[in-house]
């Protein structure tokens, strides 16, 4: 059972090849994505409330936090179990058989920048992954 995130080209969740729906609120939308960016890191909180809800009181944008947290596992659905929190901090954490397209850009970048004599095929692959764009065409 394996959760698929394209946040390159357009966003979308599948779970097994089936889509999920995607948050709801915008800001849930952007934590979501905050968080598949820092993957496998726990961010306090306080740092997330601080991005996000700058303009609201504490408790307020604590709440707000605790809303879009809940939305986020709500459209994650049998993945739901990625989001993790403990205390003050929060971490999505993928696991092996999951796909996130930036994780396999940023290797394939690597890869390519550290070669001696760069892939053509890399750079093809890694422009497949940035536009999202598997080479199928739509009728």
């Amino acid at each position: 059972m394996s959760l698929a995130v394209r946040l390159l080209g357009s966003y979308s969740l599948t779970w097994n090849g089936q889509p999920l729906a995607l948050p709801q609120l915008h800001k849930a939308r952007l934590l979501l994505s905050h968080l598949l960016l820092e993957e496998g890191r726990a961010i306090a909180r306080e740092r997330l409330v601080g991005l996000f809800w700058p303009e609201r009181p504490e408790a307020a944008a604590r709440r707000a936090l605790s809303q879009a947290l809940w939305q986020i596992r709500q459209a994650l659905g049998p993945a739901a179990d990625r989001v993790q929190s403990e205390g003050e901090r929060v971490a999505l954490v993928l696991q092996p058989a999951d796909y996130l397209d930036v994780a396999e850009f940023r290797a394939l970048y690597r890869a390519q920048k550290l070669s001696v004599a760069p892939s053509t095929e890399n750079v093809e692959h890694l422009s497949i992954i940035w536009t999202g764009d598997n080479g199928q065409q739509s009728l």
